[in-house]
């Protein structure tokens, strides 16, 4: 049973690698086609977006913190308009 299992993550993981491989190949090989404006012009698109994921992760997890400390110091916040 144990074989059968490692045979079958092997296959996966062999077959995972080759799709990786297929599909650098066929980026580079698109990327040889495109012209120098076109190539800096990915390059800056994969900078932005390499600079500014993580920066949008980092304040949604800060302000996630902020609104579960806010929660924990007032759980139940008074409401004076209706009362």
């Amino acid at each position: 049973m144990n074989k059968l299992n490692f045979h079958v993550i092997k296959t996966t993981l062999h077959e995972a690698t080759q799709e990786c491989v297929r599909m650098a190949a066929s980026f580079f090989q698109y990327l040889m086609q495109l012209s120098l404006p076109a190539v800096l012009a990915v390059c800056i698109g994969c900078a932005l977006l390499l600079s500014i994921l993580p920066l949008a992760l980092t304040l949604f997890a800060a302000f996630l913190v902020c609104k579960l400390l806010a929660f924990i110091v007032a759980p139940n916040p008074v409401n004076k308009i209706n009362q």
